[in-house]
């Protein structure tokens, strides 16, 4: 209920500083585990994102926003976990496939970090090693205008994306899952471009 509320809440404020438009939800499926991947920009993209999607989204934060007895309460009530960056977070590790093998949606910024800049960043694997591992599809999704007060903020998804078709010869090499990664990275990148040209064109 918690969730919802700050949903609802959230939905106002940026409807109001920003005009929020999604296209796209339907593309994330209504039940069954899903790996939600997106470009990251700013502070406002997890919030985007949630209002955006239908379902309730799972989402990592760095380690150091939990410090704050109260506010990691408030973060946690909000179904995000946190995870220490630069370093194996097996704790981490564990909860995103908890949560992906009971059906949940699991949040995720490939880049690892804000990238303000026009192009992508090399992904992470974790996105595509989840996926390999659970069954999870993965669906792509741009978010643009979180930057800057009075911009508006669009939020695309794509269409969902089956691990299976880049298992190979159905073993989780290295190989395969940076492959994998890299294709999800350039659906990301295709919906911005797709986007921002649409943006120009209006």
């Amino acid at each position: 209920m918690f969730y919802y509320v700050v949903r609802a809440l959230a939905k106002l404020y940026l409807m109001i500083t920003h005009g929020l438009s999604a296209e796209g939800s339907e593309k994330v499926p209504e039940s069954g585990p899903v790996i939600l991947v997106a470009n990251h920009v700013h502070a406002n993209d997890p919030l985007a994102l949630a209002v955006a999607c239908k379902r309730p989204l799972h989402f990592m934060a760095k380690a150091e926003l939990f410090r704050n007895p109260l506010f990691g309460w408030f973060l946690r009530s909000l179904h995000a976990f946190p995870v220490v960056r630069g370093a194996v977070d097996r704790a981490a590790y564990r909860k995103s496939l908890e949560i992906l093998a009971i059906g949940g949606v699991l949040a995720i910024f490939p880049e690892g970090t804000r990238n303000p800049s026009d192009g992508l960043l090399k992904p992470h694997p974790g996105a595509a090693r989840f996926a390999q591992l659970t069954g999870a599809v993965v669906v792509p999704a741009f978010v643009e205008g979180t930057a800057r007060v009075g911009q508006r903020i669009k939020v695309v998804f794509g269409d969902a994306i089956d691990p299976r078709a880049f298992m190979g010869d159905h073993k989780l090499t290295r190989e395969a899952t940076e492959a994998f990664s890299e294709a999800i990275m350039a659906r990301v990148e295709s919906l911005g471009k797709r986007l921002r040209s649409a943006s120009q064109h209006t």
